[in-house]
């Protein structure tokens, strides 16, 4: 039982107990970390207040490929996926993409992506997001044309002018096509502003004019 937990747990780059009993076949968390510490089996308390816990690193890696014995691919993308849920539910989008990303959970990347405000997007490490435009297969653009709008933002952020322009009209065109109104909204902002930018004033009156006309639109565009 012992051996399980251990091998289950060491997904984690740190365990909270609590948490750690939510992931299926792991119970009784705090007593076996305890257990662990006390018979110096590579394990400590995180902080002072041993509310969190870490493996050695190198004791991590071997229940890493123990696990991979025991389990199949298939159950440890399920469990990274149970691990990424239930980081969302503590509001730790980061670790909770991590997992999902390990678990090729490519909806519940997208999805999770997609919802985000620009001001989250913008304090997410640029090596996650690059992990996450580079992992995600072309299909999955396709069904969320957000995705092409945050890598359109992603280019022109680099300077990539014209391939962000076009990542845009291409976004625009699909989320037209779903009727996505929020992000049609948003890809008329993103497409007006860069084009007046580099001087095609007139096709960027022209974008915020129909963005103008919207309605319902949110003071924050006016």
């Amino acid at each position: 039982q012992v051996q399980d937990f251990m091998m289950r747990t060491s997904l984690l780059t740190w365990m909270v107990p609590a948490m750690c009993d939510r992931i299926d076949g792991v119970t009784d968390s705090l007593a076996h970390l305890r257990y662990l510490k006390k018979n110096h089996l590579l394990t400590f308390p995180a902080d002072d207040q041993g509310q969190s816990w870490r493996y050695h690193h190198l004791l991590q890696d071997f229940l890493r490929q123990k696990l991979a014995q025991e389990l199949s691919p298939d159950e440890i993308a399920n469990l990274h996926t149970q691990i990424g849920k239930i980081f969302l539910e503590m509001d730790d989008i980061f670790r909770a993409i991590d997992h999902f990303l390990q678990a090729q959970a490519h909806d519940e990347i997208c999805q999770l992506v997609s919802g985000m405000m620009i001001m989250d997007i913008a304090q997410t490490p640029g090596r996650l997001l690059s992990r996450v435009l580079t992992d995600i297969p072309d299909e999955m653009f396709e069904k969320y044309p957000r995705m092409l709008q945050l890598k359109a933002r992603l280019d022109l952020m680099k300077g990539h002018r014209d391939q962000g322009v076009e990542g845009l009209e291409l976004a625009l065109k699909r989320m037209e096509e779903i009727q996505d109104n929020a992000g049609i909204r948003r890809c008329l902002k993103d497409l007006g502003y860069h084009l007046y930018l580099t001087g095609e004033v007139q096709k960027a009156y022209s974008l915020l004019c129909e963005l103008w006309e919207k309605p319902d639109l949110e003071d924050g565009y006016r």
